[in-house]
């Protein structure tokens, strides 16, 4: 499963109209340390994904393992997510 964190943070941010620094500004991380991240340098720290997670107001799993970029993918996700909340209240009643 590969990781979309510097694509997404990237595509996010941009999507919103907000520059690396104002990200940083809002989650109190540094400008050098949000650059590192959008360029794949390194990867957040888990306490640091969930700030940013919140920030665009997308899931974990989707910030971390889906290619926000990508609308098939996307669709895709949207589709298997829909499943498994009807199968979980058809196995829940």
């Amino acid at each position: 499963m590969a990781i979309h964190i510097q694509t997404n943070l990237s595509h996010l941010r941009k999507q919103r109209y907000l520059s690396q620094k104002a990200i940083g500004v809002a989650t109190d991380i540094k400008l050098c340390t949000i650059r590192a991240y959008e360029q794949g340098v390194c990867l957040p720290r888990i306490p640091v994904v969930i700030k940013l997670a919140n920030l665009f107001n997308v899931s974990l799993h989707e910030f971390c393992y889906v290619d926000l970029t990508n609308p098939t993918e996307v669709e895709a996700h949207k589709q298997t997510m829909q499943e498994r909340k009807e199968n979980f209240c058809l196995e829940s009643s």
